[in-house]
């Protein structure tokens, strides 16, 4: 059975946890964040469940009661379900780095092991328009199939921009129509099925997205067909 990847030890959990909390802090801090690929909210989340563990961690660092001890272990599996598929969905991906997974003390892939092919088939999915300003991809998917059974080796990069009206200026923004998703400036990348944009602003302008899937030494596939629609 492979050893877990997560101390035991709740001295060294606390130790390593820091370090994974401080440096994706480092790494995502606004306004100009260099992993752009891990959402803001999902950030947030960590920072909770790293609060919530070092306000129930600290009270037994010294004489305590089994009531703390049980607190604190709560704490931790809160801690735990979280941390987890963040580590999963975020940090085993381009653009983190092996030396990133080293600094956070983080399983590093055996470079032996049989890689993961180059992605050959086109991704599409479907857009959706939950509210005003909010643009949602929903059921990636590859092109001409139901499903993809290596869907679980590839993560999903979500190419996309805005068109600018009359050469605006914008977060977003591109001055003319994309013939392709290499056109599109902006991306992110995706092990979900779905994902939620919300261009505030932006009410009224076109935007346009791309998707191709991406291993994880950041090798592309085909891109699939561009999607547009003017934002709500």
């Amino acid at each position: 059975m492979a050893r877990d990847y997560i101390p035991s030890n709740q001295r060294q959990f606390n130790d390593w946890f820091k370090v994974i909390f401080d440096y994706v802090g480092k790494k995502t801090r606004q306004p100009y964040p260099e992993w752009r690929e891990i959402p803001e909210p999902a950030v947030r989340e960590l920072a909770a469940v790293y609060k919530d563990w070092s306000e129930h961690y600290e009270p037994t660092l010294t004489p305590h009661t089994p009531v703390q001890t049980a607190a604190r272990n709560e704490a931790r599996r809160r801690v735990e379900r979280v941390l987890r598929p963040f580590v999963q969905r975020y940090l085993k991906w381009p653009p983190v780095t092996d030396a990133d997974r080293a600094i956070m003390g983080l399983t590093i892939r055996n470079a032996s092991l049989t890689p993961v092919a180059v992605p050959t088939l086109k991704v599409e999915g479907d857009l959706v328009f939950p509210s005003v300003q909010m643009v949602e991809v929903r059921n990636i998917r590859p092109v001409g199939l139901a499903d993809d059974e290596k869907r679980d080796t590839y993560g999903v990069r979500i190419n996309y921009g805005i068109l600018s009206p009359a050469g605006e200026p914008g977060k977003w923004r591109i001055s003319s129509e994309p013939r392709t998703g290499e056109d599109l400036p902006h991306s992110l990348l995706t092990r979900r099925k779905k994902h939620l944009f919300n261009f505030d602003g932006e009410s009224g302008n076109r935007i346009f997205i791309c998707l191709c899937y991406e291993n994880t030494k950041g090798e592309r596939g085909p891109f699939g067909p561009i999607l547009k629609a003017a934002i709500p």
